[in-house]
């Protein structure tokens, strides 16, 4: 993964600054206990970069007991690492390390040694910068809600939407940046998973203390992460995963750790802002998805991460206000309904007040598909509430043994007569 001149450098000088970083520990922390973020509770945590560092440098060398387990589990009883119990996610790298190394030279571990190469970039960045980059923090924010807007019965007016047919989620520094997450947050990051949530937390690896600190999420959860430096460039998905370098975006599996275009703090969180919101898996059964009591949690799970912390608690301007930069949510292997779910981020993102920024990616097709139903309920002026039972309505009217022959989502809506569906409200 390195080039001889890295080898060298790393040997000789990150791998034992990385265990000095863990040894100095006690001093920095001291008393100090790195609490738990539990479900149902609003509770936010601060880390100086020398923590984040710590806590990441005791990842790699496995350090953490008991946490290296795929998936999530929950630890009980006396004695334990943490004291109580609850369902908490692997952390080790040794499963990191060890994943998907079954066929030689496969393109899925290449995806994984890319991983794998995103995260050393952070440790020899981190050493090439210990003595200019300990004025930079990174938060971590759990958003629990009880009550909900009444969505059915809103007439909140549809708000801003762009449709973006190039460009990344993560490049959009100006918006609160949407992290298609498992509950058990990163999903397969420290595995052989490589999509949305998997990419976004090696190129920026500070996410990873998510991980440490978050319990699964509830339904009426979202975590915010805020002030997550981007260290790696990528090109390539899944299995076409690969790092490139980002002074040389020609260079793949090598290239120096690089200086620039590391977002600075002044001793205050950075603006970079992320949102894990976690949609339902609907891949063993697709047509529950057009269901209302799904439709509701779908919308209920992105208003609570677009929506944010309150405004006394959010100190990332982008937790609570701006742009939400977002895409194909719960629509890969999750079997989502992609224009069903633009629609459902459309209407959290309109009741909580923010314009949606949506990147296609590779759904070219919502190009062709979406612009005339933007286009009829922008005209119309819907409201949040109409959107939202012309949703609840499309399965009981049209879906109803789902098949190819009919109509999608926005050939249904397109064809509501705005008047007759508010006559049903």
């Amino acid at each position: 993964m390195l080039s001889p001149a890295e080898q060298g450098a790393f040997f000789k000088d990150v791998l034992p600054w990385l265990k000095s970083v863990v040894l100095s520990a006690p001093k920095v922390f001291g008393d100090k206990r790195v609490p738990l973020l539990r479900q149902g509770k609003n509770e936010v945590i601060q880390f100086s970069h020398n923590e984040t560092v710590i806590l990441l440098a005791s990842a790699f060398f496995s350090l953490y007991p008991g946490r290296s387990q795929r998936g999530y589990f929950t630890f009980s009883g006396k004695g334990d690492f943490w004291g109580i119990s609850k369902k908490v996610a692997n952390f080790n790298f040794d499963s990191f390390f060890s994943a998907g190394f079954v066929t030689p030279q496969s393109d899925r571990q290449l995806s994984n040694l890319a991983k794998v190469r995103c995260v050393l970039q952070f440790f020899m960045t981190a050493y090439e910068l210990h003595h200019s980059h300990n004025d930079c923090h990174f938060e971590v924010s759990r958003v629990s809600y009880a009550q909900f807007p009444d969505f059915r019965n809103s007439r909140t007016p549809l708000g801003p939407f762009e449709l973006l047919k190039s460009g990344f989620i993560e490049n959009d520094v100006e918006s609160l940046q949407v992290d298609f997450a498992n509950k058990v947050i990163g999903g397969g990051v420290l595995g052989a998973g490589c999509v949305q949530e998997e990419v976004r937390f090696v190129i920026s690896p500070q996410l990873l203390l998510s991980r440490l600190v978050c319990e699964v999420l509830l339904d009426n959860e979202a975590v915010l992460l805020s002030g997550a430096a981007q260290y790696s460039d990528y090109i390539g998905y899944a299995s076409s995963f690969r790092f490139q370098d980002r002074r040389h975006p020609g260079t793949i599996l090598s290239g120096v750790p690089t200086t620039t275009d590391l977002p600075r703090g002044n001793g205050k969180i950075q603006d970079i802002c992320v949102v894990a919101v976690d949609a339902i898996n609907f891949s063993g059964n697709v047509e529950d998805q057009y269901l209302a009591s799904y439709i509701l949690r779908e919308v209920r799970k992105a208003f609570v991460g677009f929506h944010g912390p309150s405004a006394e608690k959010a100190t990332c301007k982008l937790g609570n206000s701006g742009p939400i930069a977002t895409g194909n949510w719960g629509c890969g292997a999750f079997g989502g309904d992609v224009e069903l779910k633009v629609l459902i981020q459309w209407i959290a993102a309109s009741e909580a007040k923010r314009p949606v920024r949506y990147y296609v990616f590779d759904r070219k097709d919502l190009l062709d598909s979406f612009p005339p139903v933007l286009a009829k309920l922008t005209n119309e002026k819907w409201s949040v509430g109409d959107l939202f039972l012309c949703l609840v309505l499309y399965f009981s009217n049209v879906s109803a043994g789902l098949n190819s022959a009919t109509q999608t989502v926005s050939q249904y809506i397109l064809a509501t007569n705005i008047d007759e569906l508010r006559e049903l409200e």
